[in-house]
């Protein structure tokens, strides 16, 4: 993008009279869906012009949203059609996330843990797809922002969160944590890849862990398991964590995941392991997603933190190792994703 002729300003309320008559003016060009224009404008946080025309507009205000139970500031950004090529929207979407999530490390608002991007351009429903996810980088604090797809609405329109960096799920106000590199290599842990690919050797080492440990009843329902397996961990020869993918429709969004579960051995040694399953599994099937017809409509890995003591005791929004975000809950269980790179939703 070029952007050299657009300039974003932040908006200090009340709005001038002529600049809310430009904003309601772009609105209804643009045909955006605003229940309430004299509401909106007070949530006016950006705007981006293009000498004296304007060119695109950020609004923030709070929701509460059903699907994760949680406070988020609901952020619109609206861009004239002639400036879209430009990269308006991620300026105004950079320059507005940039203002509330530094307002929230700081304690100063700590209404809402993320960002929620509701797409309003009447021009959305119509175009061939939707992207899963889409990122850029804070200007003033050089971090990732990545908004990921977690709904699409009954018309057609795309909605995504962002989770601020320090955001706990359990606590008010920003929650700083030592760093621990869960996936560091451990030189007594080898881990492999081998989905479609299981000797004969290893199937029979996979079985005798799940039978050993109860994670699965009778030897017929684990061959019928077999053909899940995606990833192995070893220590000294011997499987002690097994990782396997299955198709997870997750109809809010329309899309499909590679539904991710392990197992691992409660004598194993290493550390962190399924957290290292789950990247290795992800990585190897990022690289080949798009070329795989078996993976053709598949859109990322989900997973279900799949008991009580893991749902209280991973408490931030986003993933720290594995990228991963919080979608939503199946069974009180926190839903948590990761698109592929390029992931998009065929919307025909």
């Amino acid at each position: 993008m070029s952007g050299n002729t657009l300039r974003v300003e932040q908006v200090e309320q009340p709005l001038d009279e002529q600049v809310a008559d430009k904003i309601t003016a772009l609105w209804e060009r643009e045909e955006a869906i605003v229940s309430d224009p004299k509401d909106r404008l007070t949530e006016v946080l950006a705007l981006a012009w293009e000498g004296e025309t304007l060119a695109g507009i950020a609004s923030t205000g709070v929701m509460h949203h059903k699907g994760i139970d949680k406070p988020l500031f609901i952020l619109r950004a609206l861009v004239s059609s002639e400036s879209r090529q430009q990269g308006a929207a991620y300026q105004l979407y950079q320059s507005a996330v940039e203002q509330v999530e530094e307002r929230f490390d700081k304690g100063v608002d700590t209404r809402a843990i993320g960002v929620f991007v509701e797409v309003e351009a009447g021009f959305m429903p119509n175009r061939p797809e939707i992207v899963c996810s889409f990122s850029h980088t804070h200007s003033g604090q050089n971090r990732p922002v990545q908004f990921n797809l977690v709904g699409i609405t009954e018309d057609g329109y795309p909605q995504y969160i962002y989770y601020f960096e320090n955001a706990s799920l359990f606590a008010e106000g920003p929650v700083l944590e030592e760093a621990v590199d869960k996936l560091a290599p451990d030189p007594g842990l080898k881990l492999s890849f081998c989905w479609n690919k299981m000797n004969s050797a290893e199937q029979q080492q996979v079985i005798g862990l799940w039978l050993g440990w109860k994670v699965i009843a009778d030897r017929e329902s684990c061959i019928a398991r077999l053909p899940q397996v995606a990833a192995l961990a070893w220590e000294n020869g011997t499987i002690v964590g097994v990782a396997s993918t299955f198709k997870a429709p997750y109809e809010t969004a329309k899309t499909s995941f590679m539904g991710f579960r392990s197992f691992v051995s409660p004598d194993a040694k290493a550390s962190f392991i399924a957290t290292k399953l789950l990247d290795l599994v992800y990585q190897e099937f990022n690289k080949v997603y798009s070329q795989d017809p078996i993976l053709k409509d598949m859109h990322g890995i989900a997973y279900v933190l799949q008991n009580d003591q893991l749902n209280k005791n991973v408490h931030m929004a986003r993933g720290p190792d594995v990228a991963s975000c919080l979608a939503g809950y199946l069974d009180n269980l926190q839903l948590r994703v990761r698109y592929f790179d390029g992931a998009s939703i065929k919307t025909s």
